[in-house]
């Protein structure tokens, strides 16, 4: 599964340090442009993208964007936990919404769960497609 972090250059540098320590894979953009035009053109179906938005601005940016995220999930970082940016954090549907000042192992935890996740529906899976097979 591949992870994907947005995040704008001035916010979430430790963040992305850590997250990166835990899953060298990862995928950053700095820039939201490049980070949009990713997405337009190799969609992130069953991704998992963690997005640090600066501030009230740029979350309702990437709310914009939510069309081009809707398959994948996501992981949402605001820069405090605010009543205004936690009713609009929830217009993307992130699966966990992080802050800034909580620091990265809580949203670290959450990826790894989703990964394992992942593992177990495709081991699923794939027990259900031989079970017919004998």
């Amino acid at each position: 599964m591949e992870i994907i972090l947005y995040r704008n250059t001035n916010v979430a540098g430790n963040f992305e340090e850590a997250i990166r320590a835990s899953f060298p894979q990862i995928t950053a953009y700095t820039s939201m442009t490049s980070f949009c035009t990713r997405l337009r053109h190799t969609p992130a179906q069953s991704a998992i993208i963690v997005l640090a938005a600066a501030d009230e601005q740029e979350l309702t940016t990437l709310i914009s964007f939510r069309h081009l995220i809707e398959d994948s999930s996501i992981v949402l970082i605001l820069p405090i936990k605010e009543s205004v940016l936690l009713a609009k954090a929830h217009k993307l549907r992130p699966r966990f919404i992080g802050d800034l000042e909580s620091g990265a192992h809580e949203v670290i935890a959450v990826i790894h769960k989703m990964l394992s996740r992942e593992v177990e529906l495709k081991e699923a899976e794939i027990g259900n497609d031989s079970v017919g097979f004998h």
